[in-house]
């Protein structure tokens, strides 16, 4: 079985990918199961090993790299649906609602094998509307892994979401590093936890023009559609049309969004100067891609 009608979001982690996708799932015409980030292609197909390797390191870090069939474990599973519960429904009150929700979690995410069937049955009841996946894994796919996409899918439709390059990799840096316990090093600037990630896997999402690269080889330009996160912010009516128009999908009035709501927020730390400059001076040829937007749309 396939798939009629794909829309995938690869943005980086913290670009704002959570705020488009509560926006968008208030759309008629998307469906979007309970989970956001399904990480389906990640488990089932190819991630490209160059694109998973750290901003500022030579080093090949096979122990590290991203095979299929490594993501959607049980334990995985388990543990997404434990932060999921903790983030968004916390405080959801319809005892209704929430059993819905459980269910869904333990009847389709947790069943297994994760396979095509596993992929239908998670967007059953889509019907004719586009079948969304915002899954950050994705932005990492090799071109193999885009081969395999295509198979399971009719229709294709690919957004990517730049962040202001230093803002992101710093939301991504205390995302991280507050999660373990190192608040007080981010407070007083420490280079050496800011040099630690820019060394590990997960500064690789910061290769936005790998990405770009990567996207336009495997994509047409009718199929893949750039968005900067900040225009986004800007004007929203103007910027979330755009993307309307690139789904080919009804007109919507997204004039009551909120481009003040923090969505998945850490908490505001200042960068400090040094950090600042130092992620200056690692992410500069990224800066200047976002800088020139117009030249990558």
């Amino acid at each position: 079985m396939t798939i009629e009608r794909l829309f995938l979001s690869v943005g980086a982690m913290k670009a704002g990918t959570t705020f488009l996708y509560d926006v968008l799932r208030k759309h008629p015409d998307i469906f979007f199961s309970h989970e956001k980030e399904l990480h389906y292609f990640a488990h089932t197909e190819w991630l490209s090993w160059r694109l998973q390797q750290p901003l500022e390191s030579n080093r090949f870090m096979l122990n590290r790299i991203i095979f299929p069939r490594q993501v959607l474990s049980n334990n995985f599973r388990r543990h997404r649906l434990s932060a999921v519960l903790r983030r968004r429904y916390a405080k959801l009150d319809n005892a209704d609602a929430l059993r819905s929700i459980m269910s869904w979690y333990v009847d389709r995410y947790m069943a297994n094998p994760v396979n095509g069937a596993w992929l239908n049955d998670i967007f059953d009841g889509a019907g004719n509307r586009w079948c969304a996946d915002f899954s950050n894994y994705n932005a990492l796919l090799s071109d193999r892994g885009w081969a395999g996409v295509r198979r399971q899918c009719t229709k294709l439709k690919v957004m990517y979401v730049l962040r202001e390059p230093v803002s992101r990799c710093w939301s991504h840096i205390k995302f991280e590093l507050l999660s373990a316990g190192k608040r007080d090093e981010l407070v007083n600037g420490e280079l050496s936890v800011v040099n630690e990630f820019l060394q590990s896997t997960s500064s690789a999402h910061a290769r936005y023009g790998a990405v770009i690269n990567s996207l336009r080889r495997n994509l047409s330009k009718e199929d893949l559609l750039v968005v900067r996160f900040e225009d986004v912010v800007a004007e929203p009516q103007r910027e979330l049309s755009k993307i309307v128009d690139f789904l080919g999908v009804s007109e919507f009035d997204f004039s009551t969004v909120n481009v003040a709501a923090k969505i998945n927020s850490t908490e505001a730390l200042d960068i400090p100067p040094a950090v600042r400059t130092r992620l200056e001076n690692a992410l500069t040829d990224e800066i200047v891609l976002y800088q020139n937007f117009g030249s990558v749309e």
